[in-house]
């Protein structure tokens, strides 16, 4: 008998469901606790999607931290996600917030007694409720965030260290109902894909804003 093994490299690949995943075979999906979401590679391998929860760590490419709904009766808090290199040659870690909504940052509201009106004025624009940091080990720490950022995004070195996203819910604030969608995708060094200089942001449209 003749038998031809077939390969095929693990690039990112589409699911049925919608999310990005990388394409494995299905032993190897299961075996990196992925979930295979379609087909990939000539239906030779599988579209395997990785999803964390909070206090819960991924070295795989193209990973998700989902929370539909927070609930402050029953959800982890803070909820911190690692996320560490798939290996030695990744350089840059982009971080998609494809849905995110936290408590908004503190507005300008004038209130009485006057005290209160200048105290809640330096604070203006901070975010006093809930915060979303994302650490970068050995270099600049990324501002940190809160309210509305979907459709946002933030480029960090990848550490070796591995790299951590930590959400702060005050729970005692229930006038939103918060929920995200982040994903993490690294990018090799030398990736035409991505920012040469360590910015915050990088746009590779003609235009926008």
């Amino acid at each position: 008998s003749v038998f031809n093994v077939v390969t095929f490299p693990n690039s990112a690949c589409g699911s049925s469901t919608g999310y990005n995943g990388t394409c494995y075979t299905s032993s190897e999906c299961t075996s990196k606790g992925g979930a295979a979401s379609g087909t990939c590679a000539s239906s030779f391998g599988v579209c395997c999607v990785f999803s964390i929860s909070c206090g819960s760590t991924s070295s795989a490419n193209n990973t998700y931290a989902i929370v539909s709904s927070y609930s402050t009766s029953s959800d982890s808090d803070p909820c911190t996600y690692t996320f560490c290199k798939s290996n030695s040659d990744v350089c840059k870690l982009r971080i998609d917030f494809d849905t995110m909504v936290l408590t908004a940052p503190t507005t300008y509201a004038a209130q009485s007694p006057a005290t209160t009106t200048y105290l809640l004025g330096a604070k203006l624009g901070d975010c006093t409720t809930d915060t979303l940091t994302v650490s970068n080990p050995g270099g600049a720490v990324p501002p940190t965030i809160c309210g509305y950022n979907t459709g946002q995004h933030m480029w960090v070195p990848a550490s070796d260290s591995c790299n951590q996203i930590h959400i702060d819910i005050d729970t005692g604030s229930t006038g939103t109902t918060r929920k995200w969608q982040i994903k993490v995708t690294q990018y090799e060094c030398g990736n035409m894909m991505a920012p040469k200089q360590d910015c915050l942001q990088y746009h590779t449209a003609s235009y926008g804003m």
